[in-house]
């Protein structure tokens, strides 16, 4: 449950909007990394910002993403790669299941078109329609016959607008409504090669595999898309106490070689000295922004 007011923690919940608003322009945030005892509002003034942050993007059509980690439950980095991993997959053939809904539609206009342009091509028989329209507008009509009759001059199908509106697709969707098909067999690799990404993404269990196939399995699934995500991490430093700094390493770095997406991290602890056994360049790199929750007033 996040609140909808959080009393005396605008400035904080300012700090973290500014810095976190970059990913409406595409950009990658700052890592953040959030202090303060037990009690604070520490989760529940990221939780709020996020929810913000998401609901904005989804406005303007922006693919922009939060994803919430607790750390003292998810405590390992094969746990909390294989829980990202899993929820990008989700959300990715969700995503190709409304892309291959959109191309069908696509498919039966064009074979609706072809069917169209088939019919008038043999109609040779009305040549007295013909003649009279020639009659009137012979430059038109010639045009218009000359069309149905050349397959080459079938128009473009455009993926149907729906999919481009935030809204009715999945979250992480990317508006695709200047993909343009004139021919039903263009339509249909598309779907096949859809399909086929879709039948690659499999799930990852939560014991069993090794973890750098963990990690790549995650590196696949978020970078299927152009996308922003914020990764939360709560109780952060219960992640660095039960398996050091490896997680954190990794998903730091990550953006140097992502494609389409971008990751920020923002880490949300109790313990104010904890990045003091951290790799130094791990430190650096996750203590780009630091915010501190000071204790409510008596």
């Amino acid at each position: 449950y996040t609140p909808r007011e959080l009393p005396h923690r605008n400035d904080q919940i300012n700090q973290m909007a500014t810095i976190l608003v970059s990913a409406l322009r595409g950009d990658t945030p700052s890592n953040i990394l959030i202090y303060g005892k037990t009690g604070t509002g520490k989760t529940a003034s990221a939780k709020f910002v996020s929810q913000e942050l998401e609901s904005t993007s989804q406005k303007y059509d922006v693919p922009c993403e939060v994803e919430y980690i607790n750390c003292e439950v998810t405590d390992t980095q094969y746990r909390v790669l294989a829980q990202l991993a899993n929820k990008f997959i989700e959300k990715n053939v969700a995503l190709i299941e409304s892309r291959i809904d959109a191309l069908e539609t696509v498919r039966e206009e064009l074979a609706a078109d072809a069917s169209s342009s088939d019919s008038d091509a043999d109609g040779g028989d009305g040549d007295a329609n013909i003649a009279d329209s020639a009659a009137t507008d012979a430059d038109a009509s010639g045009a218009d016959i000359a069309d149905a009759a050349d397959p080459e001059a079938t128009e473009p199908v455009t993926i149907p607008d729906a999919e481009a509106d935030a809204e009715d697709s999945p979250d992480g969707a990317l508006p695709i409504a200047n993909e343009e098909y004139d021919s039903v067999e263009a339509v249909d690799e598309r779907i096949e090669a859809l399909q086929a990404d879709a039948d690659e993404m499999e799930p990852v269990p939560m014991t069993g595999w090794p973890t750098d196939r963990v990690y790549s399995t995650f590196f696949d699934a978020v970078d299927y898309n152009e996308r922003v995500v914020v990764i939360m991490l709560d109780e952060i430093d219960k992640l660095v106490e039960k398996s050091g700094d490896d997680t954190l390493y990794n998903l730091s770095r990550m953006n140097s070689e992502l494609t389409n997406s971008r990751i920020s991290i923002m880490g949300i602890s109790n313990d104010l000295k904890f990045t003091d056994f951290l790799d130094p360049r791990v430190k650096s790199s996750l203590g780009e922004e630091e915010i501190v929750f000071p204790p409510y007033d008596a």
